[in-house]
């Protein structure tokens, strides 16, 4: 956590934070890390904003890999999918979020919606619930603030530092 810290504005940071991702993809416990960035914030060794922005991205990580296993949001995206076919759409295509058949809106905002209640839950069980009352009640200030922290410590200081061209919002 102190390395994405130290490295901030690198592309090295971007390393750094992969390599977590990659942990978190592969069974590492995601309380391992929030922890140590809770500890860090506790002891002043890194910002409230370095540990947002770090612990957004982390259980942002952890939350993909619970896609796949809630049966709500399977249930979903095989109603989305069938909808999508049913008016030619080919597996790899989609709507504009504001332009789908209202079918598809109505499905489309369930699905948010569920999204949004697990990582409350999640925000919640790795000992956040600010973050999760911001996310539910303040939508706006957390997306904002995710902006914010992520640029902190991902938006490069030089375009030379990032070989690959990606922005902030890679992250």
């Amino acid at each position: 956590m102190l390395a994405v810290v130290a490295l901030a504005g690198t592309a090295e940071a971007r390393e750094v934070i992969r390599d977590i991702e990659d942990d978190i993809a592969n069974g590492t416990p995601l309380t391992r890390f929030t922890r140590a960035v809770q500890l860090a914030r506790e002891v002043g060794a890194i910002t409230d904003e370095n540990a947002f922005g770090l612990i957004d991205v982390m259980t942002e990580c952890a939350f993909q890999g619970m896609i796949a296993d809630d049966p709500v949001l399977s249930a979903l995206e095989a109603e989305i999918a069938a909808i999508k076919r049913a008016n030619g759409l080919e597996d790899d295509e989609d709507y504009c979020i504001d332009e789908g058949p209202p079918d598809w809106l109505a499905l489309n905002r369930l699905w948010d919606r569920r999204m949004d209640a697990l990582r409350v839950t999640l925000f919640r069980r790795v000992g956040e619930p600010g973050m999760a009352a911001m996310m539910l009640l303040r939508v706006d200030e957390f997306d904002e603030r995710v902006a914010r922290a992520r640029s902190e410590l991902f938006a490069l200081r030089e375009e030379a530092d990032d070989p690959f061209g990606l922005s902030v919002e890679d992250y």
